[in-house]
């Protein structure tokens, strides 16, 4: 038995024969953006650009291209 995020498992998993990754989570890992109090008037900007960038797919986009099996982006 093994846990890893479910990209690196993916690929721990194609390299051992008969290995299974099994659905669901074992855990979540959320990522976020930070931006600094002097520069608050940004926020909104930011948000924004990550609403636009899941609404556009850019972000499962990055996903797929990076080779990271199983992550998604939250709606």
């Amino acid at each position: 038995m093994f846990a890893d995020n479910i990209h690196v498992a993916h690929r721990l998993a194609a390299e051992l024969p008969g290995a299974t990754v099994l659905d669901g989570r074992f855990n979540v890992v959320q990522m976020s953006i930070a931006v600094p109090k002097s520069n608050a008037a940004a926020l909104p900007v930011v948000n924004d650009f990550v609403r636009q960038a899941k609404r556009d797919g850019l972000i499962a986009e990055a996903i797929a291209q990076a080779g990271l099996r199983g992550a998604r982006a939250t709606p």
